[in-house]
C-alpha cells in the first residue's frame, strides 16, 4: 500500500518548529516553606579533666616600712589554701609575728624592723614560696648634702621625713649624730628640717646621721634613722699653724666656709697653748671656734670659743675669744685640730694667733690641801718670757678630783696688776675661783674671777688681775663631776 505524508502533521511539525524560541526571564520566588522537623540530638562527648589552678603570691600591702618601725601588713595572693598561721619571712632584720589567715588567699601579719636592718627591696616567703622585691626598707629620713662634706668644714644639709605616722615636733628636733657636731639643724615643718653641721677633722667615711623628737628630759622619744650613704665626708688637709707671730689677718667666709689649721704640741715639753680669734668694733663677724685634740672626732673636742651671750643672743662686738689648753709633759709630740667658721654666714674679717708658751710642769702634791692654809704652793709665776722659744713663762698642774666633794686649792706669788690667765681642762667639769683668800665662793669678796669648763671633758679660761702678791686658785667639781684636770696659769700683757 503507498504511504502518504500527512500535511497536517507537517504543518503541525512546521508550528512546533516556530514556538521553540529563547527561555523568558525568571518567575518570582515563591513564599518560603515552613522549617522540617528537628533532628535528634547527637550522642554525648566525653567529659573533659578537671582544671588546674597554680597558687601564686600576688601583693603585700603597705609594700614599704620604715627603719626602727613596727607595722602590720597584709599579703594577699590567688589559688593558695592559708590556714592557721603560716611561715612568713621578710629576710634578716625584720622579725615576724602574729600571722593569721584571714581568708585562703589573704594573710596578716605584724613586722618589727630592727634599727640596722638593710636598706632596700627584698623578697617575701610564705611556706616556701616566694614573692620577688615585694616589700622595701626605707630610712625615717632622706638627707641631701648641699655642696660638700669635708674634713673641718661646715655641712648644710636639707631633710625630708618618710615616716609621715610620726612628724618632725618642731619645737624638740634634735640631730642625733655622734660623729658630727651640730650647728642649727632643726625641723622647719612635720615633713621638712635642715640646718648646718661641723665635720670633725678625721671623720672619714659615711657617719651615721639620724633625728630625734627629744622628751622633756632631753632623751630621745621618737628617733629618725637615716641612711648613712646620704652623708659622704670627703678628705681635706688642714693648713700648718703659723705658732708665736704676730696676730694674722684673716676673712672667714660666706656660708660658714670654714678656716682649718692645725697646731702641733712637741714633746717632752710642758707647755700652755693660746689660740686667740678677734674682732673689730666695727664688724659683723661672729666667730665660732672649734679645738680638737688629736683623735680629730666629735669626742675628741676640748673646747668652743664663741662671743658673750645674752637673752637676745650674741653680744655685739668687739670679741677677744680664747682657748686655752694646758699640757703636761708628754713622751710624743702631739697635734691640735682648729676650726673657725662665721656663724652669721656672711664673711667677714678677723684676726687669729696661736701662742705656745714652755711652762713648769708641777705634779699636784699627796698631801689634802683644800684650804687657804693647806693651799700647795706653786712658788713664784714666772715672767712673760721675752724669747718663747727658750723661756719658760708659766706653769702647768696636773690634779686629780678623787671624790665628787674634794677641792684642790693652789698659791701662786706674783706682782700686784698682773694679769693672770687661768686655764683648765680635763674629765670632769669644774669650777675654778681666783682669790685673794682661797675662797671656793665665786661670788665672796675676795673673788678675783670664775673658770667654768661648760661641758664634761671640754676647756674654760679667764684672765683676772692680781690685787695682791698671793693668789689662791680652788679647783671643784661642778655638779659632782670629778675627775682627772690639767691646770695651766701664766702672766699675760695688757691688749
Amino acid at each position: 500500500m503507498k504511504k502518504t505524508l500527512s500535511i497536517l502533521g507537517l504543518v503541525g511539525a512546521t508550528l512546533l518548529v516556530v514556538a521553540c524560541g529563547s527561555d523568558g526571564a525568571p518567575g518570582t520566588d515563591g513564599a518560603k516553606g515552613d522549617n522540617g522537623a528537628k533532628g535528634d540530638n547527637g550522642t554525648p562527648g566525653t567529659v573533659g579533666k578537671d582544671g588546674v589552678v597554680t597558687p601564686s603570691l600576688e601583693f603585700v600591702t603597705p609594700n614599704r616600712g620604715v627603719l626602727d618601725r613596727t607595722i602590720e601588713v597584709t599579703i594577699s595572693a590567688s589559688g593558695t589554701k592559708f590556714a592557721g598561721s603560716p611561715k612568713v619571712d621578710l629576710g634578716a632584720g625584720i622579725t615576724v609575728s602574729e600571722v593569721k589567715a584571714l581568708s585562703a588567699t589573704s594573710i596578716s601579719a605584724k613586722l618589727v624592723i630592727a634599727a640596722n636592718a638593710a636598706i632596700g627591696v627584698r623578697d617575701v616567703t610564705i611556706d616556701g614560696q616566694k614573692l620577688e622585691k615585694a616589700f622595701a626598707v626605707i630610712p625615717a629620713i632622706s638627707s641631701t648634702i648641699v655642696g660638700t662634706a669635708q674634713q673641718g668644714g661646715v655641712a648644710n644639709v636639707a631633710i625630708q621625713n618618710n615616716d609621715l605616722a610620726n612628724p618632725f615636733d618642731k619645737e624638740n628636733l634634735a640631730l642625733v649624730a655622734p660623729d658630727l657636731i651640730n650647728l642649727n639643724v632643726g625641723a622647719e615643718s612635720n615633713i621638712f628640717a635642715g640646718g648646718a653641721f661641723i665635720v670633725p677633722p678625721l671623720v672619714t667615711g659615711s657617719p651615721a646621721f639620724s633625728l630625734a623628737n627629744m622628751d622633756a628630759e632631753g632623751k630621745p622619744r621618737t628617733t629618725f634613722l637615716g641612711n648613712p650613704n646620704d652623708v659622704k665626708v670627703t678628705a681635706r688637709a688642714a693648713t700648718a699653724l703659723t705658732v708665736n707671730a704676730a696676730p694674722q689677718a684673716i676673712t672667714l667666709g660666706a656660708q660658714l666656709a670654714s678656716f682649718y689649721g692645725k697646731g702641733t704640741i712637741p714633746a717632752n715639753t710642758a707647755m700652755i697653748a693660746d689660740y686667740r680669734i678677734q674682732v673689730g668694733a666695727t664688724a659683723t663677724t661672729s666667730p665660732l671656734g672649734f679645738l680638737f685634740s688629736k683623735g680629730g672626732t666629735a669626742k675628741d673636742i676640748l673646747g668652743v670659743a664663741q662671743p658673750p651671750q645674752s637673752f637676745l643672743g650674741a653680744e655685739p662686738p668687739p670679741y677677744d675669744l680664747h682657748l686655752v689648753v694646758p699640757f703636761p709633759t708628754q713622751a710624743a709630740a702631739e697635734d691640735e685640730y682648729l676650726v673657725l667658721v662665721d656663724s652669721s654666714g656672711t664673711g667677714g674679717p678677723a684676726t687669729f694667733s696661736a701662742t705656745f708658751v714652755k711652762a713648769e710642769s708641777i705634779p699636784e702634791g699627796a698631801l689634802a690641801h683644800n684650804t687657804a692654809p693647806l693651799a700647795q704652793d706653786l712658788a713664784v709665776l714666772q715672767a712673760i718670757p721675752a724669747n718663747l722659744t727658750t723661756d719658760i713663762g708659766g706653769k702647768v698642774v696636773a690634779g686629780n678630783l678623787l671624790t665628787t666633794t674634794e677641792v684642790d686649792i693652789y698659791k701662786i706669788t706674783v706682782a700686784n696688776n698682773d694679769r693672770l690667765q687661768i686655764g683648765i681642762g680635763g674629765d670632769g667639769e669644774y669650777d675654778v675661783i681666783v682669790s685673794t683668800d682661797g675662797t671656793t665662793d665665786p661670788e665672796g669678796a675676795n673673788a678675783l674671777g670664775y673658770v667654768y669648763s661648760a661641758t664634761k671633758g671640754q676647756l674654760g679660761s679667764d684672765v683676772v688681775t692680781a690685787t695682791a702678791t698671793t693668789i689662791y686658785i680652788a679647783v671643784t667639781p661642778y655638779q659632782a663631776r670629778n675627775g682627772k684636770y690639767t691646770l695651766s696659769v701664766r702672766k699675760i700683757a695688757a691688749n
